[in-house]
């Protein structure tokens, strides 16, 4: 009982002494009545929070704030059919993502936080098929990713944040069906 007790006086106590956190919308990106915008995929950089969210026609594409409305911007208008914006990474203070144009099929992006700075960062697979990248994952200063080739077989990539540093590493990697992530121990990446 006294435990008990006690643990009620420590509980009100430090209820009273904590103040309360509010819960304040920071954006609606969705407004049509009854709408949701489903934000996800919520990633810091830079001092800046993307994520992906659903706008009024109902199609995920890429935003960003520094924790206000006015600050909240659609970084890429969504494309009717294409949910593709997704699995944000921040790297070397820009954020890579895949993304789809409805031109280059799914590829990788990467956005500064500005909607002229948010385009296509490597089209791995030419043409509108795309290479679907995935698995981004930041080890040794470099960033690595998955893409699959034109039999479906999976290949590695790392890069070093430019086009020109963005190498193969292997191809054909036929043991990998499902989704694949990285692991990072002692600067060596394992998967």
């Amino acid at each position: 009982m006294r435990k008990s007790l006690l643990f009620t006086i420590i509980f009100f106590c430090s209820a009273l002494l904590c103040p309360a956190q509010d819960l304040v919308e920071v954006k609606e990106t969705n407004t049509v009545p009854g709408g949701n915008g489903y934000p996800s995929n919520l990633t810091t950089c830079n001092g800046k929070l993307f994520f992906t969210a659903n706008d009024n026609i109902g199609f995920a594409s890429l935003w960003v704030t520094e924790g206000t409305d006015a600050t909240s911007l659609q970084l890429r208008a969504p494309i009717p059919g294409l949910n593709s914006d997704r699995m944000l990474v921040s790297y070397k203070n820009k954020i890579y993502f895949m993304g789809d144009d409805g031109i280059n099929g799914p590829e990788v992006w990467v956005s500064d936080g500005t909607v002229a700075g948010t385009v296509l960062f490597k089209d791995v697979y030419p043409g509108s098929n795309g290479s679907f990248p995935q698995s981004f994952t930041v080890g040794n200063n470099k960033l690595f990713f998955f893409t699959y080739d034109i039999e479906g077989l999976k290949k590695l990539f790392v890069t070093d944040g430019t086009v020109a540093g963005t190498i193969l590493l292997k191809t054909g990697i036929q043991d990998f069906n499902g989704y694949t992530s990285f692991a990072i121990l002692n600067n060596d990446i394992y998967f």
